[in-house]
């Protein structure tokens, strides 16, 4: 994968209060959570495009999970 550098300016002040590696780090994090948005995105309308319908695969598996849940964890202080 090509990467590329880029600048920012950023005043004396908060590089001073935050500290450079600091800075590097959240704009890093802030880059890795933009490109898994549209990673994300993307999915979504490849989904879409498949005839997949993500909210009602979600809400089923949701219930299955509290239905789970129930039966393994709430029967045991019913009982």
């Amino acid at each position: 994968m090509i990467m590329i550098t880029i600048e920012v300016e950023v005043s004396p002040t908060i590089v001073n209060k935050v500290g450079m590696e600091a800075l590097k780090q959240r704009l890093q994090r802030t880059i890795e959570l933009e490109e898994l948005a549209l990673l994300a995105q993307e999915l979504d309308l490849k989904m879409k495009a498949a005839g997949v319908d993500f909210k009602s695969l979600t809400e089923q598996a949701r219930e299955e999970a509290w239905e789970e849940y129930k039966a393994t964890h709430l029967q045991k202080h019913l009982e």
